[in-house]
């Protein structure tokens, strides 16, 4: 609970700092520390219910438990029309990607040292 505090705290002041409004965040809590079907469901779910610009995680390891599953869910989420940013800046580079032709070489939007996710609207 302390740690999901702890990063509640950081992604509320980095929506603080860069003035985005939060529409949405989703915790999930299981064995592999990171967003399952569920959570990356109710992520689904919020982006066609709002207009979205970005979903911000601490990590990328937020949103799935493997760089495989983690490229899946970043490519889902451009297709969505919402860019994903990290503030760990572990957003994976396409080139190195397992999955490079579904990124369709769009690098990623990185934030330094800063499970829980946040969606915001500018």
């Amino acid at each position: 609970i302390e740690e999901t505090k702890a990063k509640e705290e950081i992604l509320s002041l980095w929506a603080e700092v860069n003035e985005v409004k939060v529409v949405g965040a989703v915790y999930e809590l299981n064995a592999e520390n990171s967003l399952g079907a569920s959570g990356q469901g109710a992520i689904v779910d919020i982006l066609q219910q709002y207009e979205v610009d970005a979903v911000v995680v601490a990590s990328v390891k937020d949103l799935a438990a493997n760089k495989a599953d983690v490229c899946v869910c970043v490519k889902e989420i451009r297709e969505m029309g919402a860019d994903v940013i990290s503030l760990a800046g572990d957003v994976p580079n396409c080139r190195d990607c397992m999955v490079e032709m579904m990124c369709e070489g769009k690098e990623p939007y990185r934030r330094a040292y800063h499970c829980t996710v946040k969606i915001f609207h500018e």
